[in-house]
């Protein structure tokens, strides 16, 4: 239940974003091209989806999504202990070794989320994969 909470406004905000560069991208001119080729409706839309997909990615790492203050709302909110308590507490009772390390946690678990969606993107779009190579 905390990381359906928690992640409603996540998703909402990457499925305004997804479908504005969906809307955007229709009108482009690549688009027109393939209708004129005679491509169906759904093959469209792949090819449509494959160009919008890497702005949808960009919002799975925004920087709020491992905050100590959400961290500490789902504590209030559902009762579950967890490392936004153990942070708290350890804040409380003045232990820098805990906090120190339940920071570094946070910290690392920010940083491995966004390597994991650059390294999503590079798959993804072929222009950041040609741009690796």
């Amino acid at each position: 239940m905390p990381v359906v909470a928690g992640s409603l406004v996540t998703l909402a905000i990457t499925a305004r974003v997804t479908r504005a560069s969906i809307v955007e991208t229709y009108q482009a001119d690549f688009v027109e091209t393939l209708r004129a080729k005679g491509l169906t409706g759904i093959q469209i839309l792949r090819h449509v989806f494959k160009e919008c997909i890497v702005a949808g990615a960009h919002h799975v790492r925004a920087p709020d999504r491992l905050s100590a203050r959400r961290l500490g709302v789902d504590r209030d909110i559902f009762q579950w202990p967890g490392i936004g308590l153990l942070l708290y507490n350890a804040i409380e009772a003045r232990d820098l070794i805990v906090v120190e390390g339940s920071t570094l946690v946070i910290a690392g678990t920010f940083v491995i989320i966004n390597l994991l969606v650059d390294l999503l993107q590079a798959v993804i779009d072929p222009r950041q994969r040609h741009a690796l190579a």
